[in-house]
Parts: structure tokens; sequence; C-alpha cells
């Protein structure tokens, strides 16, 4: 049976129960930043939207910690909706202190007080996976949807970087054959905590949801 995928931002929203109000929009769109309320619950929804590069550039960084900073002010629990490959590795990025707002984004995930989760739809490569809020950095559980990409980076990338030495495209291409597609490897080793599909979602966020409020 076909994995169901998501396209759009508005059928992403829509697994997502509970009115929502739009925050910093005018900031960089590789994540989107919302206020969400459902039956007397408010939380903070993070999310990277469908069909789009998303890559982590300077500017993405800090719209992540100042939608943080704005929930942790709140008290709310704050959930992220993951597709992204990862930071811009390009030049001018590093030269505006991407690393240095890496790190202070990671402290600011360490620290939050209140409830975090994520839920990876799409593509968590490397240091993405930040904002996933994995539970060695206090989030509650990692989820993930059928058919996500989660890893170091992608496997094309990986085997055109590996291209020119023989030896070691064929190690890792014999340590691939060891990855499972449905990330029941990622479940064991307890990166992830569970994979659900796109129409499991609903019932199943909203059980989360439920038990916060």
């Amino acid at each position: 049976m076909p994995t169901e995928k998501i396209t759009s931002l508005e059928e992403l929203l829509n697994l997502i129960p509970g009115d929502k109000e739009e925050l910093f929009a005018q900031l960089d769109c590789a994540v989107r930043v919302y206020l969400v309320k459902n039956k007397g619950l408010s939380f903070g929804l993070l999310v990277n939207p469908p069909g789009r590069p998303n890559l982590f550039k300077t500017e993405t960084i800090q719209k992540y910690s100042s939608a943080l900073k704005l929930f942790k002010k709140l008290s709310l629990p704050v959930f992220s909706l993951v597709d992204t490959p990862g930071a811009d590795p390009r030049v001018e990025e590093n030269d505006k202190g991407m690393i240095k707002e890496l790190n202070e984004l990671t402290m600011q995930i360490i620290d939050y007080p209140w409830v975090k989760m994520g839920i990876v739809y799409g593509r968590c490569y490397g240091g993405a996976s930040i904002v996933s809020f994995p539970p060695f950095f206090g989030g509650e559980e990692v989820w993930a949807l059928e058919g996500a990409n989660i890893g170091i980076m992608g496997n094309q990338i990986i085997s055109k970087l590996l291209g020119s030495s023989k030896r070691l495209h064929s190690e890792w291409k014999e340590n691939s054959a060891d990855e499972s597609e449905d990330l029941s490897d990622f479940v064991k080793a307890g990166i992830i905590d569970k994979v659900i599909s796109v129409s499991e979602f609903n019932s199943h966020f909203s059980q989360m949801i439920s038990s916060i409020s």
C-alpha cells in the first residue's frame, strides 16, 4: 500500500486540531510559527512547510529562537513538525554567525521548561534533529510519519560524496543495507518513539494534547 504523503501546508495544518494564528509571518519562511487554541488549551506550533527546501539559514534559526522565547514567556507546550535537510552550507551563512545562533538555539531547547515534542514528517538530517526536540534535550517523545527520512544527510548526497572512493562507497552501501525503510531500526535504537501513518496522526496528536491539558 503506498505511503500517504502531505503535499501542502494547509493539509498539514488540518491535521492539527484547533484555531491557529500565525506569528512572525514577516520573518524567514523555512519555518512557520503558530499559536494554537484548542478546547481551552493553548500551545505553540513550529512547522517546516511541505514542498520547500527549508534549509536552515541564520534567519531561520533566529526565528525558532524568537518563537521559543515567546512561548516560554507564555508557559506553553510547543510542538515541532519537521521537514528540513539541515543547515545551509554556504560561506555567507557561516559569516553571519550561524553556528553561534545554532548553539544558542540548542541551549534554549534544552532549557525550555514546558512540554516540547517533535514530529518528523519529511526530512530530518544532521543538526536539524535539534528541532525534533529529542528526549536527551528534554523532549517528551519523537514521532515520525511513514515515509519520513532521518539520518546524517540524504543517501544521494552521501553516495556522491563517497563516489571517488570505491572502498568507502562499498562500505557505506554494505552498512546502509541494514537500514530499514520503515524506520523500525530507529525505533529499536530509541531515536524515535513510534512511526504512524498520516491517517492515524490526528487521533494520536489529539490524545497527546488531551494528556497535557
